[in-house]
């Protein structure tokens, strides 16, 4: 008996050897594979000698960690998103390959409980600490700090600590109407750096593994919009609209023009140019608001129409053009500011755009990592001439307050102006 309990400890210790082996290796094949893709990119062709051998390095330190640890999914996920940083490239993208569960039958009896159990969907830690205690402790946080208790809505609420054991933040879910979503777990994983957060989150209906860049404002997490106030007004967004173009008066001096996509989609672009043409001889009073928040870039070929009929109106009618940006306006549209502040009577407010201008997608093709865990989805298009605003971004005359309607204010300080 006792030679056989042995024998059976030592098959399940080569057992567990070999498929933490294969985790790691996986891993490992996983991040060779992303290496191997990355040195086909624009940006990193556009890194000199020693920016190359400084990414060689920043890379064999993650690979080495790899060969030290055993690494799950979550952690192999960050890794590779950790290869990725230093190549100062906000469009390339790694995200987990998993399903989505039908919403449809969510109610039905074990559905939940089958999916539940898949590993797919649990992949995310789970942190036993005192959630309870953890809130009342939070609640003396002013607004402006990082921890907190935060919510998307009604719908998902959750409570961000420091970890200064592993220099992060998480966000730990309390409640939630999300049936795949339990409390407990850890929805977020918050990396500081450079005034910006370094994102690990899951996908609210697949728990698909995603990583974003974002920048906390008031409270407010601009991008991801975790929240710690609930209905409150947002000033901060453009106001949701059927419309992605919009045309109107404001008074007798001023008008509005919204420029919400200059996305590349045949719907969106047969829109843009129906648009465009019914305007361009409307556009002639002294001062035009262009309203640029949360667009989130898209194609030359949309946005140029715009550029040409703006500078035609600043040249025909000597008008003063007022620009709004946010942290959503990003990509072709802060490409479009930055040749639209070419004309002299440019002034921009709001807030630093999001900086992520210099490289971009031609394709939509994406490639499944060697594991098949991840996809991987790399820029192809080189907009190097504006790498000095690459997570800079560009920066407004005047700052607005996140309290009141920004038109209200532009038109405040137009006033300044006449």
């Amino acid at each position: 008996m006792m030679v056989y309990l042995k024998t059976l400890l030592l098959v399940l210790v080569s057992i567990n050897q070999i498929y933490s082996q294969e985790f790691k290796c996986d891993c490992y094949k996983d991040l060779v594979f992303l290496y191997t893709e990355i040195k086909s990119t624009p940006s990193y062709k556009t890194l000199d000698k020693e920016d190359k051998l400084s990414f060689k390095k920043s890379f064999d330190n993650v690979l080495n960690g790899v060969d030290s640890n055993q690494v799950s999914t979550y952690e192999c996920f960050y890794f590779m998103n950790k290869v990725l940083e230093p190549l100062n490239d906000n469009h390339s993208e790694i995200y987990g390959n998993t399903i989505s569960f039908d919403k449809k039958r969510i109610k039905e009896p074990f559905y939940l409980d089958s999916i539940s159990s898949l590993k797919e969907f649990n992949i995310f830690p789970k942190q036993s600490i005192d959630l309870d205690s953890l809130q009342e402790k939070l609640k003396l946080q002013p607004k402006e700090n990082v921890e907190g208790k935060y919510s998307i809505k009604d719908v998902i609420e959750i409570i961000i600590y420091k970890d200064d054991l592993e220099n992060d933040y998480k966000g730990v879910v309390t409640k939630s109407k999300i049936p795949l979503w339990k409390k407990g777990e850890q929805i977020l994983k918050l990396v500081e750096k450079d005034g910006y957060f370094q994102i690990l989150t899951g996908g609210f209906n697949d728990k698909k593994l995603l990583f974003y860049r974002d920048k906390i404002n008031n409270g407010r997490f601009l991008f991801t919009k975790w929240s710690k106030i609930k209905n409150y007004d947002n000033h901060y967004d453009i106001k949701k609209s059927s419309q992605k173009y919009e045309f109107f008066d404001l008074n007798s001096e001023t008008q509005y023009l919204r420029l919400s996509s200059f996305s590349c989609s045949n719907n969106i672009l047969t829109n843009s140019f129906d648009f465009s043409y019914s305007i361009k001889n409307k556009v002639n009073k002294d001062y035009l608001i262009v309203d640029l928040r949360n667009n989130s870039g898209g194609c030359e070929k949309n946005s140029k129409k715009y550029l040409k009929l703006l500078k035609r109106y600043s040249k025909n009618h000597k008008g003063k053009i007022f620009v709004l940006v946010n942290f959503l306006t990003r990509s072709n549209s802060e490409q479009f500011l930055l040749k639209l502040k070419k004309t002299n009577e440019v002034v921009v407010l709001g807030d630093d755009t999001n900086s992520s201008l210099s490289f971009g997608w031609n394709t939509s093709n994406s490639k499944t990592s060697f594991s098949k865990r991840f996809n991987i989805h790399l820029t192809d298009m080189d907009f190097s001439q504006y790498l000095e605003y690459q997570n800079v971004g560009i920066k407004p005359e005047h700052y607005l307050n996140v309290d009141s309607d920004w038109i209200k204010q532009t038109l405040s300080i137009i006033n300044d102006y006449k």
